[in-house]
């Protein structure tokens, strides 16, 4: 199994939560996390080792802005302090994304919807508020597109007697469920529709080779160049239909 650990480098403050607890472990796992704890003095090595994942991890913008810090622990507190802003306004612009989250303005439920959701929410719990299970299903559901109203009903009615059985992972993986339901759904209906559409063979021939004969339902020639019609069009030695029909 490879060790290769892949982290989306720090951009600024719409990354940084999430940035701040991969790097965390990251120096966790390899044995640096002492260099970022206060009160702790960590050999140079690990200091240094320590200082240099954190610059790899971040985008050019944030590694000028720790260019002259000289120790890991240095270089963590200037991003935090850059990047993580305390009091009501950092909480307001995480309310204010979360509230302008909804189906509609992304192209997959898993990688973009619900995961965005589930950022926005886990930044406000580590500010310290937890919205309840409820809150956050009733905003989630509130928020699907006009195909998963029935799946709404659904899912409200199964809360209707007990609550307390109201559980998000559950949620989420029954409308990833509806949401490849859905996927399908709408490819058999283009199937269909396009096989409905499609024109018969000799529409085809005619559309394509631009050739059909209303007398002889045929795409071997046009209806003005037809010999039956037009005998005199025909090539010397050309007997017609008539030609071959008894004399009375």
């Amino acid at each position: 199994m490879s060790d290769k650990i892949s982290i989306e480098k720090l951009i600024g403050q719409s990354n940084y939560e999430v940035w701040s607890l991969r790097v965390q472990l990251l120096l966790v796992k390899g044995s640096l996390s002492d260099a970022i704890e206060e009160g702790v003095t960590p050999k140079g090595e690990i200091d240094q080792k320590a200082l240099a994942n954190i610059r790899l991890t971040i985008e050019d913008g944030p590694l000028l802005q720790i260019r002259y810090s000289k120790t890991a622990l240095e270089a963590w507190k200037l991003l935090k302090n850059l990047y993580s802003p305390k009091g009501f306004s950092s909480e307001f612009l995480i309310c204010k994304e979360l509230f302008e989250t909804t189906l509609s303005k992304y192209s997959s439920m898993e990688e973009e919807y619900l995961n965005k959701v589930k950022q926005l929410t886990d930044q406000l719990k580590a500010k310290g508020i937890k919205l309840p299970n409820q809150v956050i299903i009733a905003w989630v559901l509130n928020n699907l597109t006009s195909p998963y109203e029935g799946f709404v009903i659904m899912v409200t009615q199964s809360y209707r007697t007990n609550s307390s059985t109201i559980n998000l992972e559950n949620l989420f993986s029954n409308l990833l469920d509806e949401s490849r339901r859905q996927v399908s759904k709408d490819q058999e209906i283009a199937l269909v529709t396009g096989s409905r559409r499609r024109p018969r063979t000799n529409q085809t021939n005619q559309i394509h080779k631009n050739k059909y004969c209303k007398k002889c339902r045929t795409t071997t020639h046009s209806t003005k160049d037809c010999f039956y019609l037009f005998p005199e069009k025909a090539p010397k030695g050309f007997k017609t239909k008539h030609q071959y029909e008894p004399k009375p």
